[in-house]
């Protein structure tokens, strides 16, 4: 949580081959196990090199908030946060400290793949081409601290040491799982008939944290889910 540092080079290395398994290279044949079990010849990793600078230049420009301070985007503290404020919805970057799903590495690859999606919209790109692509990105929330990721990916820490916000542990690889469906959603990358979305919400709800019952309860879930629909791109 306090590292300076943006990811390691281990995650690095895992968004950068998720980054180029474009959806042409997989019709071609191209696997993560395939590319990395030969060393390929010095003119395609120039080439793939010139096109993960290419993809980083725009990811930075589409999300400023990649080049603040690491340390002061990764704070489970803010006890005081209230995920029904809207003021800041979709713009996590004008935080001055924040807890943002860009700074953990779990969550970053989960970025990578919707950005993946999203350049793969079209199969042909030149480097002003792909800003525009990953523009979308910019409209997501990325604050751990609201929905979607509140009470789903960041819970309560009930154990009444350290800051009063964590990461979930159980159940995580399907709390991960309905997030990237939520934000594939919003972004339009998986448009979802009433049926589906109703299917959604019902994995949402399930994996909420504290499950509040009542009406009180019930109205909180309103409110929330209200918000993640209020951040689906029309």
């Amino acid at each position: 949580a306090k590292s300076p540092v943006f990811t390691s080079l281990e995650q690095l290395y895992a968004i950068n081959r998720t980054l180029l398994t474009s959806r042409m290279r997989e019709h071609e044949g191209w696997s993560r196990k395939t590319f990395i079990r030969f060393r390929r010849d010095d003119d395609e990793l120039d080439q793939l090199f010139e096109e993960l600078v290419d993809i980083w230049d725009a990811l930075i420009k589409t999300l400023p908030v990649l080049t603040k301070s690491p340390e002061h985007m990764r704070r489970h503290d803010r006890e005081g946060a209230d995920e029904n404020t809207t003021e800041h919805q979709g713009r996590s970057d004008e935080y001055e400290c924040d807890d943002s799903a860009l700074f953990w590495p779990i969550t970053q690859e989960l970025i990578a793949r919707l950005a993946r999606q999203l350049l793969d919209r079209s199969d042909h790109s030149s480097s002003g081409e792909t800003a525009i692509r990953l523009a979308p990105l910019a409209e997501l929330e990325y604050s751990l601290h609201r929905p979607p990721w509140r009470h789903v990916f960041l819970i309560p820490n009930e154990s009444g040491r350290g800051a009063p916000w964590k990461i979930r542990s159980e159940e995580r690889k399907e709390a991960i799982g309905v997030l990237e469906r939520i934000l594939a959603w919003q972004l339009g990358l998986h448009p979802l008939n009433v049926g589906e979305r109703d299917e959604l919400r019902a994995e949402w709800k399930a994996l909420l944290v504290p499950q509040w019952e009542g009406d009180h309860g019930e109205m909180r879930r309103q409110q929330l889910w209200a918000q993640i629909e209020q951040g689906r791109r029309l």
